[in-house]
């Protein structure tokens, strides 16, 4: 970094130098810094395919983890990918890195919001994906990665085998490039197990996941999942206390912790007054969690209200399970995991 700053400082239109800091602010976990660089990497390199995929994805990732209020304020990736692509049409991770936006643009607008995205948009978004991914698997077909995101893109649609099907190659393989953690694949796995019905199945990979990573709390919350739908609700209370120890502000513990003691069939794990507290800590959506328990609780006008609420987001409303929700609050009875 020291000497990539001092070259910056002696020539401030070294291109490559701000290229190569930008993947250093990366490697540092500075992304805002990161992207800054790739950008005018960017503006004095205009015809670099690897600058323009470099900025490209980096905009691709803050829209996905940055939310909303940071996405607004960024450049649109996909011409930086399209013209990556057009400038390298062999660069088989420039494909994979345009896929990533169209799986992020089933789900989001272009200013990092959640959105209900319509089924014939989303259909179309995915099938973009899926076709990028085939091009970078054709042209690298070790590319871990794109069996992954593709598995992915397959799970979105409900393809379950499809998605099975390519999260077990992407687990078998070692990439040219950069993969996500195998947990991260046998996790997918698992949920495209599971909403097949192949509880087994799932429980082995989240398992398997586990082992790998023992403290993984999405590990945990999945395996609870599984748990509940076969009744086990001692072992699923033990892996959603246990996540909530290892991370205790974790949006998503919090969040699976409170919908458990507030939903959960067996009334010896139900408690209405602590899922209530767990919910109010949650900083991101919180309306769901807060009327679930206040439905347990038997405050059904509040449970209502914060159902409603909840519903003003479009990404929820379209949910059925929301629309169900709020019609066993106005009728008096409280919601249950099935």
């Amino acid at each position: 970094m020291r000497d990539l700053n001092e070259a910056i400082r002696l020539d401030p239109g070294f291109g490559y130098a701000h290229l190569y800091r930008g993947y250093a602010w990366q490697a540092k976990g500075n992304d805002s810094k990161a992207i800054a660089d790739f950008k005018e990497a960017v503006r004095l390199l205009p015809r670099c395919a690897y600058a323009l995929q470099s900025y490209g994805s980096a905009l691709v990732a803050a829209r996905e983890f940055g939310g909303a209020a940071q996405a607004k304020k960024l450049d649109d990736p996909l011409p930086l990918l399209n013209e990556a692509i057009r400038l390298a049409p062999d660069a088989s991770r420039y494909y994979v890195s345009r896929a990533q936006y169209f799986v992020l643009a089933a789900t989001k607008d272009k200013d990092g919001e959640t959105v209900a995205a319509t089924p014939d948009f989303e259909k179309a978004m995915l099938d973009k994906a899926i076709a990028d991914c085939d091009k970078a698997i054709r042209l690298d077909p070790s590319f871990a990665h794109a069996y992954h995101l593709r598995g992915n893109a397959r799970l979105i649609r409900e393809d379950f085998d499809g998605a099975i099907a390519d999260f077990e190659k992407a687990t078998s393989l070692k990439s040219s490039f950069k993969s996500p953690p195998i947990t991260e694949i046998l996790l997918m796995r698992a949920d495209s197990r599971a909403e097949k019905g192949d509880l087994k199945g799932a429980l082995a990979d989240i398992d398997r996941a586990l082992k790998a990573e023992p403290k993984n709390v999405y590990a945990l919350g999945s395996r609870s999942e599984v748990w509940i739908k076969l009744k086990k609700f001692d072992r699923a209370d033990a892996d959603l206390k246990e996540s909530l120890r290892l991370e205790p502000a974790n949006e998503v513990c919090l969040a699976g912790r409170s919908r458990f003691l507030s939903a959960c069939p067996d009334a010896k794990y139900r408690n209405g007054a602590e899922a209530l507290e767990l919910a109010k800590k949650l900083k991101g959506s919180s309306e769901e969690s807060i009327a679930a328990a206040y439905a347990e609780m038997g405050e059904f006008e509040k449970a209502v209200h914060w159902q409603q609420k909840a519903m003003l987001d479009r990404s929820v409303a379209k949910e059925p399970d929301a629309q169900r929700r709020l019609q066993l609050y106005k009728a008096k009875r409280p919601y249950r995991l099935d």
